[in-house]
């Protein structure tokens, strides 16, 4: 089973994204976290609390 499987609608963020990048999809999609990215596998999360 993946990421993808177990989310209703997976929010991916690329892993070189900037922060600014991070900040405006987390308000843009009213999250939290979102699932970090590299080579269309999940390498991490970022949270709020991280930035």
């Amino acid at each position: 089973m993946s990421v993808i499987d177990i989310c209703n609608k997976p929010i991916f963020i690329l892993k070189n994204s900037t922060i600014s990048d991070v900040i405006k999809k987390l308000l843009e999609n009213n999250l939290s976290r979102l699932i970090v990215v590299e080579d269309k596998k999940p390498v991490g999360i970022i949270t709020e609390k991280d930035i």
